[in-house]
């Protein structure tokens, strides 16, 4: 009942968002006639010029570029993320029995070196 009642705001919101879009887009077209008249070029965004051939890249799907710009803008903070002393102290005895293994096997295969005369 109340999901019912929410759902039919929100899709009345949408509906008058949508109206007020179409409004906007048909004084936009307007002024840009207008503009055109008087010899003055629209300035448009970055991408491919209209009636462009060469629409996309071989294997990338419609909408590709529109979706790597929205990430872009939607960039988060990255989070510092701290060894617990448990973690640094295990990672330190890792590193500490490689390097003996290391040394173990370097110990085992000496390389012998040629004597200059």
């Amino acid at each position: 009942m109340v999901a019912e009642k929410v759902a039919d705001e929100l899709r009345s919101a949408l509906q008058t968002m949508k109206e007020e879009r179409d409004e906007l887009d048909e004084k936009i077209e307007l002024l840009e006639k207008t503009l055109a008249k008087f010899g003055v070029k629209t300035r448009r965004g970055p991408g491919r010029p209209k009636g462009s051939k060469n629409r996309r890249g071989p294997g990338r799907p419609p909408g590709s570029a529109k979706k790597k710009a929205a990430k872009k803008k939607t960039t988060k903070k990255k989070v510092k993320r701290n060894w617990s002393p448990e973690a640094r102290k295990a990672a330190s005895l890792r590193a500490a029995k490689m390097w003996a293994e290391r040394r173990k096997k370097a110990k085992g295969t000496k390389k012998k070196t040629a004597k200059k005369k």
